[in-house]
């Protein structure tokens, strides 16, 4: 009977090594995989709201109760015309609870040269309500006239004043319609104290409303438009020493000037709409202490602010107001007569951008007076909650730094938060005053700024978790700064003509510089410096015309791919690094553009080829699974040698000796045979020639 050895455990620790050196022969054969990241930006549109003339008619009543045909003319003062002579003897003239009522009545008068209502010398209170009033010579006139109210009523094709108010007081005009009166829609003459508001003037020669030399007036919720003649119509006009008027969110447009203000103190004209006139926005001169805040005076054919005779038109506020898109200038300043002294303009938007002074956000500032997310949310060009489905948004702003300090600085923040489509430039020159600086910042968002004439244009300082995308940063020491900031993405930017880096990190990891496409151009010394950063991706990037095109200093495990490197004068160079990967790269060797090269080794100093860290885990894997293998044989051949086999009966015919083969490998564990024995000395088995 044959005997073989039987070892199981030594069996199955070659089987699981043999396992693990083909689990690692198949991984080797796999190629690397590549993630791609691809990042897209909308650019928001900018929403105008234009106001359109719809029905200038909405909710006037007609008026055909009587019809009477003659004036209706009241003086107080005359028993013949008094109130209670007007009330007996005229059609739709009543007394209510002590209020006199002119109502539900039309004077049409055919051309003639009275008024079709008109009031002197009353003190009285009284209403005049739903009447027609037309060709007449002016629809109503009240002189020396308090205590009034015109309301909704329909005052047409008179021939030269739709209404007059002249010296007199506590009136109101609302919610009448105000059509083709000859020159003027209403006029106030040396009155004061009266409202004028919700009414619909339009299509008359020289102003739609005018107040002449008047005070305390407020003018507010009026529409005003088509004011055209031979010498130029104005929507709104006041002059004369009208001082302490209130003009509010009125709409003025399509005429052929905005609104003229000249020789008027203390006016505020706060909210208001000017848009589409012929020629200038607004015009302001000869006047002090006005205030103009919040208005929107755009797209206007001339300027779109004209201040004159700046000598005398000082200490005035300009502030929160849009001037965009106005064809001359947004705002227009004639110095000839001397300079201004005291005008203050601050927070205006300007070709749809805020102006404002540098600006600062500290999100761990508490208290009265701190400027944090909190305090800043509530000005006009900061929204949202900071959240990331909500974050705080930036836009369109434009800061001059003023040659001190950062322009924009945000601190000690992990909102959420965009800066986007605004103007960075003039930062002051230390070199860590910039356009937009971050520190200790998360989660924020640059895209689509123009930042320029900065020391640093982007500045961030263990800051991390940015994107950084679509800017254009130009004319700074340092277009993109980086310094202990992590895990940032800077992509599609337009980085040329800085004086010293395009871009520079510092002690920065993990970052992604990924398809700053036309871009990494003409910057002074270096395209883009790395100093002890690590584990980097820079990769599809254009970056030409530098001395260097990409510096790496003690820089290590950076992946440098699929970049273009035109015109620079090295490069890539690297001093003092390890293991950063350089493939795919396209580029040329010398500052005049030179042959294009596909070898990524020029250039280069000190570099390696960078180990894929997957397949050095595969080969220890493989090292350990050899290991095992010898380590089980070596303990099989000391079993051997030390102690008495087991022998397993076997049916197996026994053969000759002269049949077995001098040397000869075993057929199960390969081992090296020599003699005439009849089994494998190592694994047992039996030997068959």
């Amino acid at each position: 009977m044959t005997k073989i050895t039987k070892r199981p455990k030594i069996k199955i620790a070659i089987i699981f090594g043999l396992i693990f050196v083909g689990i690692a022969s198949i991984t080797l054969s796999t190629n690397s995989f590549i993630i791609k990241n691809e990042l897209s930006t909308k650019n928001d549109k900018i929403d105008i709201i234009e106001l359109k003339n719809e029905d200038t008619k909405k909710g006037i009543k007609s008026s055909s109760f009587w019809n009477l045909g003659t004036p209706i003319e009241i003086d107080d003062t005359d028993p013949t015309k008094n109130w209670t002579y007007t009330k007996d003897n005229n059609a739709g003239c009543n007394l209510v609870d002590g209020v006199y009522i002119i109502e539900n009545v039309t004077i049409d008068l055919g051309g003639a040269a009275n008024p079709g209502i008109k009031v002197s010398d009353s003190n009285k209170s009284f209403i005049i309500q739903n009447c027609t009033i037309l060709n007449a010579n002016e629809g109503i006139r009240f002189l020396n006239v308090n205590n009034s109210i015109v309301y909704d009523n329909i005052i047409i094709s008179n021939n030269l004043v739709g209404i007059t108010e002249q010296r007199s007081y506590n009136n109101t005009i609302e919610k009448n319609y105000i059509e083709n009166n000859g020159e003027v829609g209403i006029w106030i003459v040396k009155g004061g104290n009266n409202t004028i508001s919700d009414n619909t003037i339009i299509r008359h020669t020289d102003e739609g409303i005018f107040i002449y030399g008047s005070y305390n007036n407020t003018i507010k919720y009026n529409e005003i438009n088509e004011t055209s003649g031979i010498t130029g119509g104005v929507g709104f006009m006041i002059t004369n020493i009208g001082n302490n008027n209130t003009v509010v969110e009125n709409t003025i447009y399509l005429n052929d000037y905005g609104v003229l203000m000249s020789q008027t103190n203390g006016t505020k004209f706060q909210r208001n709409t000017v848009f589409d006139n012929t020629n200038y926005g607004v015009l302001l001169q000869v006047s002090q202490f006005c205030s103009l805040l919040n208005n929107n005076i755009t797209f206007n054919g001339g300027e779109g602010l004209w201040i004159n005779n700046l000598g005398q038109t000082h200490n005035n506020i300009f502030m929160f107001n849009n001037f965009s898109g106005n064809t001359v200038d947004e705002i227009f300043i004639d110095d000839d007569n001397g300079p201004a002294l005291g005008n203050v303009f601050k927070y205006n938007m300007i070709s749809f951008y805020w102006v404002l002074d540098p600006f600062y956000i500290d999100d761990a500032e508490t208290g009265v007076g701190a400027q944090n997310w909190t305090w800043a949310v509530s000005w006009h060009w900061i929204s949202g909650s900071g959240i990331y489905s909500n974050p705080y948004v930036i836009k369109k702003v434009l800061i001059d730094g003023n040659n001190i300090g950062n322009c924009l600085e945000i601190k000690n923040s992990n909102k959420s938060f965009v800066i986007k489509k605004s103007i960075f430039y003039n930062s002051g020159l230390s070199i860590s005053d910039s356009g937009i600086k971050l520190t200790n910042v998360n989660n924020g968002s640059i895209t689509t700024n123009q930042i320029y004439n900065n020391s640093a244009g982007l500045n961030l300082s263990n800051s991390h978790n940015a994107t950084i995308s679509d800017n254009v940063i130009t004319n700074c020491t340092e277009g993109i700064k980086l310094i202990d900031s992590n895990n940032n993405t800077i992509t599609g930017n337009t980085v040329i003509e800085n004086d010293e880096c395009g871009i520079y990190m510092y002690n920065s990891h993990n970052n992604t510089i990924l398809n700053n496409n036309d871009t990494i151009n003409n910057n002074g010394l270096y395209g883009l410096y790395l100093e002890k950063s690590n584990n980097n991706t820079i990769k599809g990037n254009v970056i030409n015309y530098n001395t260097y095109g990409i510096y790496l200093n003690e820089s290590n495990w950076n992946y440098i791919i699929e970049n273009y490197l035109i015109g620079n004068t090295i490069p890539i160079f690297e001093e003092n690094c390890y293991y950063n990967e350089k493939t795919g790269n396209i580029y040329t060797v010398g500052g005049n553009g030179g042959v294009p090269s596909g070898d990524d080794d020029d250039g280069r100093e000190n570099g390696q080829k960078r180990p894929n860290p997957i397949i050095l885990l595969i080969i220890i894997i493989a090292l350990i699974s050899v290991g095992i293998i010898v380590i089980a044989l070596i303990f099989k051949q000391k079993a051997e040698k030390g102690k008495e086999v087991p022998i397993i009966e076997s049916e197996m015919p026994m053969i000759e000796p002269d049949a077995i083969v001098q040397e000869r490998f075993c057929p199960y564990c390969q081992a090296l045979i020599t003699g005439d024995t009849q089994t494998c000395p190592y694994c047992g088995i039996y030997l068959n020639s």
